[in-house]
């Protein structure tokens, strides 16, 4: 949070992928695996709250880009329009997908890594 308030990072969202996040967070399997890492619900919740928030919000206007997984079209189609240097996830598909246009893909700890090779800093 602090990194998004300094200016250091950006977040881009959309309604689809805030309504994909709610949609997620009222599956119990979800709930299960953050509750198996001592995480409460309630407390995703509010930190997903407080991310959306802060975001950029984008309007997803013309044709998502094809992608084998549907779900993740609107991830694809939001960087797109939001420019994004970076897309960061853990889903395997996207992560093979590797790039998309200007964007990389990549996982928060490739995330860091990048961040710390490019000399950005990153607010402790």
């Amino acid at each position: 949070m602090r990194n998004i308030d300094a200016g250091v990072l950006r977040l881009a969202l959309s309604d689809e992928i805030e309504e994909e996040y709610t949609r997620k967070l009222g599956d119990r399997r979800v709930g299960a695996l953050f509750e198996r890492h001592g995480v409460a619900l309630h407390e995703v919740r509010e930190v997903i709250a407080e991310l959306c928030r802060r975001a950029t919000r984008h309007t997803l206007t013309g044709d998502a880009p094809a992608f084998r997984d549907e779900k993740d079209r609107a991830y694809l189609h939001c960087a797109e329009i939001a420019a994004a240097d970076y897309l960061v996830t853990f889903d395997s598909a996207l992560l093979e997908h590797g790039v998309h246009g200007r964007t990389i893909i990549l996982t928060p700890a490739d995330l860091l890594h990048e961040l710390n090779r490019r000399r950005l800093d990153i607010v402790d």
